[in-house]
């Protein structure tokens, strides 16, 4: 009630009693409501402060770190009336760094971005994917990355479990020797579709993914133990040695890619000896894929330690 109104009943009141004085008391316009000064010995809390959102003073609470709560909207402001956080409509999320190997993406988006295989969009909302599918941060031709670790993945078990036709293999062996695309489109987009190929200055080309699936067609594939060492929930990778290949050089997997295969809790695969199927001739850990995880019985013979 302001004091327009009081004046109004005043005036309405014979006698001039209590209420007469009292409009008389009530302080002169301040551009905005208030509640004005309070007799002594009146209770104070809550504390009336100004609200930026509301526009007005309202009650407030002040808690132990001296930030101000709008009891109407939950507006926080620091004791300065400087915005320090907010719970309602008016709340801006301060500006975050902005990553340096990309232009569409913060630090910390790409931060996560590279440890999932949606890559950043994982962390992006619907009506900014486009802006984020193409950040060559979290991708899958950029190494070591959790999308280009599945994709390694994928070729490789695209070439032992469902190769490609014979026409597309052939074409896809040509574009490797350096030859150029002579077919109809038809076989080069069957490619490109599943990543094996790419267009380079306009010309078709064999990708990076491409050279990795015609190496798990040529190379000897063979069981091979392995040994895990240890987990990363946060990066969801794991740390594993394969015995067959070099057992003093450990090497990064896919920690999903154990867990989906094995059936197992990440919790319970630290020390645990896995069974898997590896091209132990890799020249380096690169190129080393590891597929088909699965647990063994026991441990193997003259290895110590580990969890049966």
């Amino acid at each position: 009630m302001n004091e327009d109104v009081l004046y109004g009943l005043a005036a309405l009141t014979a006698g001039g009693g209590a209420l007469t004085a009292a409009a008389r008391a009530w302080p002169p316009r301040t551009g905005r409501l208030s509640p004005g000064p309070r007799p002594a010995g009146f209770e104070t809390h809550p504390r009336w402060a100004y609200c930026p959102a509301e526009g007005r003073d309202t009650p407030h609470s002040v808690d132990a770190g001296g930030r101000r709560h709008c009891r109407v909207c939950r507006y926080t402001t620091t004791k300065d009336s400087t915005m320090d956080e907010s719970f309602g409509p008016e709340y801006v999320r301060p500006r975050q760094e902005d990553c340096p190997g990309c232009g569409c993406c913060t630090a910390d988006l790409c931060e996560r971005g590279r440890n999932r295989v949606m890559r950043c969009a994982a962390f992006t909302p619907a009506e900014h994917h486009e802006t984020v599918l193409g950040c060559p941060c979290s991708a899958e031709t950029t190494k070591h990355t959790a999308a280009w670790r599945a994709a390694q993945v994928r070729a490789t078990r695209l070439a032992r479990e469902l190769p490609l036709d014979d026409d597309a293999e052939k074409l896809l062996r040509h574009l490797a020797d350096g030859g150029d695309a002579s077919d109809d489109g038809t076989v080069f987009t069957q490619l490109m579709v599943r990543g094996l190929a790419q267009l380079i200055d306009e010309l078709p080309a064999v990708s990076e993914l491409g050279r990795t699936y015609l190496a798990a067609r040529d190379e000897e594939r063979a069981p091979a133990t392995v040994h895990v060492v240890d987990v990363d929930p946060r990066s969801r990778t794991a740390l594993v040695e394969v015995d067959a290949w070099r057992a003093d050089e450990p090497v990064i997997v896919l920690l999903d890619q154990l867990t989906s295969d094995t059936g197992l809790d990440a919790a319970t695969l630290p020390d645990r000896w896995l069974a898997a199927e590896a091209n132990c001739r890799a020249a380096d850990a690169d190129r080393l894929v590891l597929t088909g995880f699965r647990v063994t019985d026991g441990v193997p013979d003259g290895q110590a330690g580990g969890d049966a």
